[in-house]
C-alpha cells in the first residue's frame, strides 16, 4: 500500500527500502537487500515513521510464540463458499 502511494518523484534509494522491507528481517538485512548503507536504512526509516507511513517493529521471529491482544477485535467471518 505504501509503494502504491508514493509520489513519482520519490528518491530511488526509499523505493529500493520499501521494497527490501520484511517483518521477518532485521535493519540490516533489509539495508543488504536494498543494497544500501546501514546509516542511510535508518535515516529512511526515521523518515518514514515521522511522515506516519511506517513504524519499527521487533522482528518477527518464527519461533517465537505471540497472542493477539485480548481488546483486538474478532476478524472478520471467512466467505461463505457456496457448492
Amino acid at each position: 500500500e505504501t509503494l502504491r502511494d508514493l509520489p513519482r518523484s520519490v528518491t530511488p534509494q526509499l523505493r529500493s527500502l520499501l521494497e527490501a522491507a520484511d517483518p521477518t528481517k532485521t535493519f540490516h538485512a533489509v539495508a543488504a537487500r536494498a543494497g544500501l548503507p546501514l546509516p542511510r536504512v535508518y535515516r529512511l526509516a526515521r523518515h518514514l515513521c515521522e511522515w506516519k507511513q511506517a513504524r519499527v517493529c521487533s522482528v518477527v521471529r518464527p519461533d517465537a510464540v505471540y497472542a493477539p491482544d485480548h481488546r483486538a477485535p474478532p476478524p472478520p467471518p471467512a466467505p461463505r463458499v457456496h457448492s
